[in-house]
């Protein structure tokens, strides 16, 4: 696994697409199609304010509230607008799974 972060390991899709094509009867061309296929699929759902699951992990958009925040580098005051993020809720069983 490739490093990212420091002393965080971080899985790339190539190695995620290797991993399912050597454990399975599909080739890594198949799994990329597969998962370039589904990813717009997954946005749009996201945008339309839909939730899914995938697997143990339920994906959803949050909103998130207008606040203010201190620019760090000039110390000044500012707002920072309300949005959304991407939430993501892993079931109990995943949780149990890595404890």
């Amino acid at each position: 696994m490739p490093h990212g972060l420091k002393g965080v390991n971080i899985m790339t899709s190539s190695s995620i697409v290797k991993m399912i094509a050597d454990n399975t009867d599909y080739t890594q061309k198949d799994i990329k199609a597969f998962l370039a296929a589904a990813e717009p699929v997954l946005l749009e759902a996201l945008k339309a304010g839909e939730s899914f699951k995938i697997m143990d992990v339920t994906v959803s958009l949050a909103d998130v509230a207008e606040r203010t925040a201190r620019n760090l580098q000039t110390g000044e005051m500012m707002t920072v607008p309300a949005h959304k993020k991407a939430s993501f809720k892993p079931s109990k069983a995943l949780k149990e799974a890595v404890k």
